[in-house]
């Protein structure tokens, strides 16, 4: 076994389960189940990782309904690192066919390959529930590596799961929200159309609301929010709504560049072929290099 960390592949694999474990600390805004079920394998070579996959597959994630009461711990320390190793991510792999959000099936597969990384070494653990996080693994700065992303799940699906992560929060509002209904459609080769009808309940007064959202997508990475409108039935909701025509306007033709984001941060890598695809499936493929 080498000194270096993680020196062999035994390391590697304790130290990723410990994160995966980690997710499912009681007080946390995440549930996990199906951890037994989780795969990891690995091969290492000194400081470099020339191979890790992880098979998420019957994994089972579920969100608190409390996100205000997460754990104080939970939280990663501000703490500087005292020993630094630059090393290469040869092949990653993280798949899943299907694990559950929700209750909701989603299929995805994400690969990396050759990604220069940094793993930082700590004084005490930066996550102190998790020991392990005396060791930290992170993208080098500059980028570079290559990879690819396919994750998709039931078109059917979408509506109910933005339902089940929106409730948590507009909950601590006073809002309880009974449902989201979506109609996504492509809409020409670059776009798609989405409506959506949203019911809610705010005390007792009952409203609810609809949105249409015209969405482009360009393979270099740039996505366009084409047009906005929102409405309601609702004589409440209607008059509220007069208040963020400002916001509605100022929403349509908002562009958001994902490679420019990356260059930002620093990183030399570019998305390239991004695609939303619809249908009986609802799915977002790009590749990195």
């Amino acid at each position: 076994m080498s000194e270096r960390w993680p020196g062999d592949a035994d390391a590697l694999v304790r130290w990723v389960r410990a994160g995966i474990r980690s997710l499912a600390v009681d007080g946390q805004e995440l549930r996990v189940r199906g951890l037994d079920r989780v795969g990891v394998q690995a091969a290492v070579d000194g400081v470099d990782v020339t191979h890790l996959s992880i098979d998420a597959t019957g994994a089972d994630v579920a969100f608190r309904v409390n996100v205000d009461d997460a754990a104080p711990n939970a939280v990663a320390a501000e703490i500087a690192p005292i020993a630094e190793e630059a090393g290469i991510l040869h092949d990653f792999r993280l798949r899943a066919q299907p694990m559950r959000v929700e209750g909701h099936e989603l299929r995805i597969d994400l690969q990396a390959h050759d990604v220069p990384i940094v793993w930082n070494t700590y004084p005490r653990p930066v996550h102190p529930p998790m020991p392990e996080s005396v060791h930290m693994l992170e993208p080098r700065t500059g980028g570079g590596g290559r990879g690819s992303l396919d994750a998709s799940m039931r078109t059917q699906d979408v509506g109910p799961l933005i339902t089940a992560l929106l409730r948590p929060a507009l909950k601590e509002g006073g809002i309880r929200l009974s449902r989201v209904a979506l109609d996504i459609a492509r809409l020409g080769p670059d776009g798609i159309h989405v409506r959506a009808f949203l019911r809610a309940r705010w005390k007792v007064l009952p409203a609810s609301a609809r949105a249409d959202l015209v969405v482009k997508t360009t393979p270099d990475g740039v996505i366009t929010i084409d047009d906005l409108s929102l409405g309601s039935s609702n004589p409440l909701v209607k008059t509220a709504l007069l208040f963020a025509r400002g916001y509605i306007a100022s929403a349509r033709g908002t562009r958001i560049d994902l490679n420019g984001m990356l260059a930002d941060s620093g990183s030399t890598g570019r998305i390239h072929d991004l695609a939303i695809t619809t249908g009986e499936r609802f799915g977002i493929s790009a590749r990195l290099s």
